[in-house]
């Protein structure tokens, strides 16, 4: 019974390759607008795009692997890297209810106005919570 599970499996991962068209980071959130100028640069490429969950940021790049054969298999599988063998096989996109890959963030980002614009709220959001923080140090302190 166990092995039907995982035959099933290594059939799921040969019907699409989504996840080695696209790679997803954690980056650090910005917090001036210097280096929000310097995310603004990242997504005038093409296929870049930022994605906010709360306050992780992450940068989503479609790019496919170019070890992805014509045929949808990998050609380097027995030195493939690290993050590639600990996919986990049916636990991956094409059993997704979202169009694009991580698509269900809270903030998708592609192009340099819409980050300024959300980037600035964000970084003076965040220096008010700074503001506030220290305030309430200096109270305890009191």
């Amino acid at each position: 019974m166990k092995d039907k599970k995982v035959r099933a499996q290594k059939v799921t991962c040969r019907q699409c390759s989504r996840c080695c068209k696209y790679f997803c980071v954690q980056i650090d959130e910005p917090e001036t607008m210097e280096e929000l100028d310097d995310y603004a640069w990242i997504i005038a490429h093409e296929g870049a795009s930022i994605h906010i969950d709360g306050h992780e940021w992450y940068l989503y790049m479609k790019s496919r692997c170019k070890y992805l054969g014509e045929n949808g298999t990998c050609g380097i599988y027995e030195r493939r890297p690290a993050i590639c063998r600990a996919h986990t096989p049916g636990e991956c996109e094409i059993n997704s209810d979202h169009e694009l890959d991580y698509d269900d963030a809270d903030t998708i980002i592609t192009d340099m106005d819409k980050l300024y614009e959300f980037g600035r709220d964000y970084i003076t959001g965040k220096s008010g919570d700074k503001q506030s923080e220290d305030c309430e140090d200096d109270d305890e302190r009191q």
